[in-house]
């Protein structure tokens, strides 16, 4: 099976000052391409969501009956909000994906409320498995253009991902992403080849 894999971007706390509603809100920004992915000396790569991608892997997450989960660090046990009794809310717009989330007053969702009016916590993350995906080459790396996605949960969290317009960027994966053997292995800076051999 394949391993999910992890993506963030910035978060902010929501219209009001009022911590008795504790509403956040954020975009997951689609078509701009994400930071450079991968570890230095190893495989490195960039990443492009096109649109749509969110509001077809909402939409099929849906009409499945399943749920997705606003949680604090991709830790299940830490909810914050749900679309279960919609107190998360998520719409795709030429941007990319707009979440608005009113997180429950639990212990932890409101020390995660103050953590991101402090902008200690300023990031979005999500869990996706991607189903499908083109490879080219661009500016020297290669570029993986995901065309669908499962969509399983959005975190709360402080690793910035991919930039935008508007918010920053990235997180971290679980999952290692497989160049194809036919994209051009270049270096990005002379002599470090993109493969590991």
């Amino acid at each position: 099976m394949d391993k999910v894999e992890i993506r963030s971007l910035h978060l902010s706390d929501g219209k009001t000052n009022d911590t008795e509603n504790l509403n956040v809100q954020g975009y997951v920004a689609t078509s701009q391409p994400s930071h450079i992915l991968g570890k230095p000396g190893k495989k490195q790569w960039r990443e492009l969501i096109v649109p749509n991608v969110f509001k077809e892997a909402i939409k099929n997450r849906f009409n499945k009956g399943l749920d997705i989960e606003f949680i604090l660090n991709h830790d299940k046990s830490k909810l914050l909000a749900s679309t279960k009794n919609n107190s998360l809310f998520f719409e795709e717009d030429e941007v990319g994906l707009f979440i608005d989330a009113t997180i429950s007053p639990t212990t932890w969702g409101k020390d995660t409320f103050v953590l991101i009016k402090d902008k200690i916590i300023d990031g979005l993350s999500f869990g996706m498995r991607v189903l499908r995906e083109e490879w080219s080459f661009r500016d020297g790396l290669p570029l993986r253009t995901i065309l669908e996605i499962e969509l399983f949960e959005i975190s709360a969290l402080d690793l910035p991902a991919y930039p935008s317009t508007y918010l920053e960027a990235r997180g971290l994966e679980v999952a290692e992403v497989v160049i194809p053997d036919n994209i051009e292995k270049r270096s990005l800076e002379g002599g470090n080849l993109m493969n590991d051999n």
